[in-house]
């Protein structure tokens, strides 16, 4: 994760879930290996990292990427994934697995580059576009709140901010 992914998501949480700081909320970080993103994650929110091997920050090894039988469905009031949508093979299927682990009116907040070199983790698959944010809430069945590009002119990442309708 780069420090604009990172400004990106502070941002995100803390104007679409500001208002929350004080309630316990479950918080799944997808990509979570070598997390970043933990630090925005205070009492009485509690974190749980899901990744493909363990490590700091991994609570939660999925054997397939793809479908996430370890985890219980409707289990996390807000899912956050930065940096790790280009690196899956079946983007689509991941975002789907996000929307099944969330509990009614959860909220997602994804980042994804649109432009930038290649960088495999093992794999480097996509740059995903707006209008591929809005594609993949369509087929996971996510309500897109906000959709937009930083301007870092490396990543250009795409943010997205859904919710699971309740």
């Amino acid at each position: 994760m780069h420090a604009a992914a990172y400004d990106a998501m502070d941002k995100m949480v803390e104007r679409f879930l500001g208002e929350e700081r004080q309630r316990p909320l479950k918080v799944l970080e997808v990509g979570s290996h070598g997390s970043g993103y933990r630090p925005l994650v205070k009492p009485p929110w509690e974190f749980f990292g899901l990744d493909l091997k363990g490590g700091d920050d991994v609570h939660i090894v999925v054997e397939d990427p793809h479908r996430w039988t370890e985890v219980e469905g409707s289990s996390f009031d807000v899912v956050v994934s930065g940096s790790c949508l280009e690196h899956t093979q079946f983007v689509w299927e991941v975002v789907s697995e996000i929307a099944r682990v969330l509990r009614a009116a959860g909220t997602a907040i994804l980042i994804a580059p649109s432009i930038g070199g290649e960088h495999r983790y093992p794999t480097d698959c996509w740059r995903i576009l707006p209008d591929g944010m809005l594609a993949l809430c369509k087929w996971s069945g996510l309500e897109p709140i906000e959709i937009g590009c930083s301007q870092d002119p490396t990543w250009w990442d795409t943010v997205l901010v859904a919710r699971k309708p309740s």
